[in-house]
């Protein structure tokens, strides 16, 4: 799950039915390469760093711009590792279209 932080409708849904979910958001909003495996770390994280992240410019967080046309292939290994994708589409789209 790419974004859980902004769809944690969905997060909590994956985890309550016993989804094997990565959240992403460490990931794909910070681009650090920290996988999130537990939905209580997640929480956790969350309360930690989203009143820091909230902070920032969105553009830091978030692809604006140009920057929502540029595929990458950052990261994709999680996406190789997944069975189900989840979260926001600009995040999905701009790892899944180069796999």
């Amino acid at each position: 799950m790419v974004s859980a932080s902004d769809r944690f409708g969905m997060a909590e849904a994956f985890h309550t039915h016993g989804a094997d979910v990565t959240f992403g958001d460490v990931i794909f909003a910070l681009n650090i390469p920290i996988p999130i495996r537990s939905y209580r770390v997640f929480q956790a994280a969350a309360d930690i760093i989203l009143p820091i992240a909230c902070r920032m410019p969105f553009e830091k967080l978030y692809p604006t711009g140009k920057e929502q046309e540029v595929n990458v292939e950052k990261f994709e290994k999680y996406f190789n590792e997944a069975e189900i994708i989840a979260g926001d589409f600009l995040f999905i789209k701009n790892i899944c279209l180069r796999i």
